[in-house]
């Protein structure tokens, strides 16, 4: 629901052929959302869609295809955490104008993803 506040969303993707993909909160439309995902060159990012991507941080990971990874992503008011197979990539704020709601996606942008489930946790009443 777009009503959703601070929660914490988290899944195991398997890439393939990607050209970027992941999972994303506070969606409020295809193209409003934060987003982390694994990104070819072997990077992944965390991305804020408003209308344009705007990469907020960005570090290397040589994912490969067809492997499975665990990502979580968590937003409380202007803050972002990240995690990519348990280990804290990205803390960072988004001081302009900062998404404070909206629900969660999986999002990809050429290429192939599989998912076996997302799960959301924590406070998501708005």
């Amino acid at each position: 629901t777009r009503q959703w506040l601070d929660y914490t969303v988290s899944a195991s993707i398997r890439p393939s052929l990607l050209k970027a993909g992941g999972v994303a909160a506070r969606v409020q439309g295809m193209r409003r959302y934060y987003a982390l995902l694994l990104c070819a060159g072997g990077t992944v990012r965390l991305v804020k869609m408003w209308d344009e991507e705007q990469v907020l941080a960005e570090r290397a990971f040589a994912w490969q295809e067809e492997q499975t990874y665990a990502l979580r992503l968590q937003v409380q008011g202007a803050r972002l955490r990240a995690w990519v197979e348990g280990e804290l990539y990205f803390d960072v704020e988004d001081p302009l104008d900062p998404l404070r709601t909206g629900a969660v996606a999986l999002v990809i942008a050429e290429g192939h993803l599989a998912c076996d489930g997302v799960r959301v946790s924590g406070s998501t009443s708005g």
